[in-house]
């Protein structure tokens, strides 16, 4: 992947994707006829195969970790860094300089200073939609910037707190984590699933040193990994109602909170991946995003991708059958994460107390005693099962040493009925470049494929090796290809993906993944630019070249987010092409990037642009191909027609947040006690 400059505002050249007209028997190509040829050629070589930076990443965390480590310890020698610990500002410690590669992104400067909070580096009372305890108001200074303060320092002593504290690799569970007082909740879901990984949660960092606040993150963005070094400092807002803490973090904080940090290094990391200054020191009116980027909602499928590198997508429950639901659930929760939000209206009409404020995760489906049963997470301070543990389940099943998660840390169980019942929205998240991060005691993964280790490096007592660390082999190794163009998409262009998988190969599952660059990275105000729908079909190549069966494979959903995902199996060799779409005419959506995974490494895959119709035709036999997901799910009384996006509410596709309370005296309550 090429890339130029870096997280604090780094540009990544992505590639375009268009879309068929209202003729549903054609997939066309430039609608002006005439240049058709010509266009398409001239999109066909914009396309490149981007290159993956993902091993290089890894080994310039560990240098660019022995180069911070040696600058503190000088620093440390000649008195201007006495505690011995870092900090990311050139004005108070020297940085080395760490430039990166023509692929991988330099180390830049993230100081404690509230100009690195607010968008842009300025706060503006008139537009902020920040709450008052989100507004950093610790010990200001003449010119009202705040003091920030080190998470290890809210600690009665450095020395106890930790990355991670005391889990091992057969945890089950890393904690709950507790959202801030930012309107992020959409990112807190994505740890709280996370965390249910251990081996996941510690792959969010290449290595670490804990005794000199040196962490460096693993992120990854618009098809490209991202290291993130930063360190211990946060803003610190006022108080919350009912909080133990006088000085209150503005990043969520694990549940044994100051003496397990990595929930918080994360926020921070994220926030300074949305964050570009153009002076360490100045605010310049090139400035854009800030830590305040990372308030006023989001899409959970889009933190999930950028905390993994996964595909994610989301569906209803409403969409597919309780028992489908439980088959989908069981065979894919080896490698792929689900966050689950509770039915509002049906929780409400059966008086089950779910608790809409806090984040809830699928951790386990299983078949127990001949029935099937799911086990919740819930992240509230207290256990929020609504009473359907209490329902129908054993008493041998809550109590089975082959699952240890007690009610007590936050885990009930629920029988499949029920959890399609009373969850509405699914989010998943295909762990494509994890590895097998599974936790005891999970059916064997069923994806085919390669084997292969990772071998752990173990640095030194203080400095941490983890993102390669301990990882179990026997997992299936997905194929990348990565594809990017630096142009506009728009109805004008078709570009389109094929899928190939030669005729003497066996199952081969694929998951494609189409991204728009994310509006949060070039923010110039709190009201963020909203991404545009864009629809991807599937179709399976029949008879001639240029005919395809009418019969969709599958689509991916059809609403503005930021990533449309599709995902089939071919049963057998074929050709699977895949098309893209706008919902008008006049949407236009620079720079794109698409991303496909293949189970088997002989598959191919190509991008390039329609230069002349293809004929959607009756199929001749049984499929070749068939849809494994249920992203793009809908049920045929609820459909919109071809041209017309799915049914989309911004304002509600999130976390229940305190806002929306009419009872004022309720809103306080749960208000403060959901963001402390």
């Amino acid at each position: 992947m090429v890339v130029h400059g870096y997280a604090d505002g780094f540009e990544v050249l992505v590639n375009t994707c268009g879309s068929p007209n209202s003729n549903p028997n054609l997939i066309p190509p430039d609608r002006h006829g005439a240049n058709i040829w010509q266009r398409g050629v001239e999109i066909h070589n914009l396309w490149f195969h981007a290159q993956s930076n993902k091993s290089e990443q890894v080994r310039l965390a560990r240098q660019h970790l022995d180069a911070i480590v040696k600058a503190v310890d000088e620093a440390r020698l000649v008195g201007t860094c006495p505690d011995q610990r870092w900090t990311n500002d050139p004005e108070a410690v020297i940085q080395p300089h760490l430039p990166g590669t023509v692929t991988t992104n330099p180390m830049t400067a993230f100081a404690p200073h509230d100009r690195n909070f607010f968008i842009r580096g300025n706060y503006d009372s008139s537009s902020s939609m920040l709450r008052s305890t989100a507004i950093p108001a610790n010990c200001p200074d003449q010119d009202g910037c705040s003091t920030w303060i080190r998470l290890s320092d809210l600690a009665e002593h450095p020395g106890a707190c930790k990355l991670f504290g005391d889990i091992n690799y057969q945890s089950t569970h890393c904690g709950r984590i507790f959202q801030g007082p930012l309107d992020n909740g959409y990112l807190v879901e994505a740890l709280q699933a996370i965390s249910l990984r251990p081996r996941l949660a510690q792959q969010l960092f290449y290595c670490w040193d804990e005794r000199r606040a040196i962490y460096i993150a693993r992120l990854f963005k618009h098809g490209t990994w991202v290291r993130v070094e930063v360190d211990d400092y946060v803003p610190l807002g006022l108080p919350s109602l009912g909080s133990i803490h006088k000085q209150t973090p503005i990043c969520c904080t694990s549940e044994n909170f100051p003496f397990v940090l990595w929930p918080s290094i994360i926020e921070k990391a994220y926030a300074k991946l949305h964050t570009f200054r153009a002076s360490p020191s100045q605010i310049t009116k090139d400035d854009l995003g800030g830590w305040e980027s990372l308030s006023g909602g989001g899409c959970v499928e889009e933190a999930l991708a950028d905390l993994t590198g996964g595909v994610a997508g989301r569906f209803r429950t409403c969409e597919t059958s309780w028992d489908r639901l439980f088959l989908y659930l069981y065979e894919l929760q080896h490698n792929t994460l689900f966050v689950c939000r509770p039915h509002y209206q049906n929780c409400f009409r059966d008086n089950v107390n779910l608790n809409h404020y806090f984040p809830y995760s699928v951790h386990r489906a299983v078949t127990f005693e001949g029935h099937v049963y799911v086990q919740v997470f819930c992240g509230a301070h207290t256990l929020y099962d609504g009473g359907l543990q209490d329902l129908e389940i054993p008493f041998a099943l809550i109590h089975a040493d082959e699952y240890p998660e007690k009610s007590v840390d936050g885990f009930f169980w629920v029988t499949a009925r029920n959890f399609a019942e009373y969850f509405g929205t699914i989010f998943e998240c295909r762990l494509t470049h994890s590895g097998d991060v599974s936790v005891p005691g999970m059916p064997t993964l069923h994806i085919p494929g390669t084997l292969f280790e990772h071998p752990g490096v173990q640095m030194n007592t203080t400095s941490n090796w983890c993102s390669r660390c301990n990882m179990v082999s026997g997992h299936a190794d997905w194929s990348e290809w990565l594809f990017a163009h630096p142009g506009v998409a728009s109805q004008d262009y078709a570009p389109e993906f094929t899928v190939q998988i030669p005729s003497d190969s066996g199952e081969c599952e694929v998951v494609a993944c189409l991204e728009q660059s994310d509006p949060r990275m070039t923010m110039c105000s709190p009201v963020r630019r909203q991404t545009t729908a864009i629809l991807m079909n599937v179709y399976e190549q029949v008879k001639a070249p240029d005919c395809f069966s009418k019969v969709i494979i599958c689509k991916s959903n059809f609403i503005p987010v930021r990533d449309s995902v599709v995902a089939f199996k071919t049963l057998r060799g074929c050709c699977v092409k895949i098309t893209a779409r706008f919902c008008t005419a006049e949407t236009k959506v620079e720079r794109l990037v698409f991303r496909c995974y293949t189970s088997l490494p002989v598959a191919k895959v190509t991008a390039g642009c329609t230069v002349k119709p293809y004929a959607l035709v009756e199929p001749i036999g049984p499929p070749l191909a068939i849809r494994w997901t249920l992203i793009g799910s809908s049920m045929p009384e609820k459909s919109h027609g071809l041209e017309e996006p799915d049914p989309y509410d911004v304002e509600s596709d999130t976390m229940r947040v305190p806002e929306e309370d009419l009872i004022k005296a309720f809103q306080d309550d749960i208000g403060q006690c959901s963001v402390a």
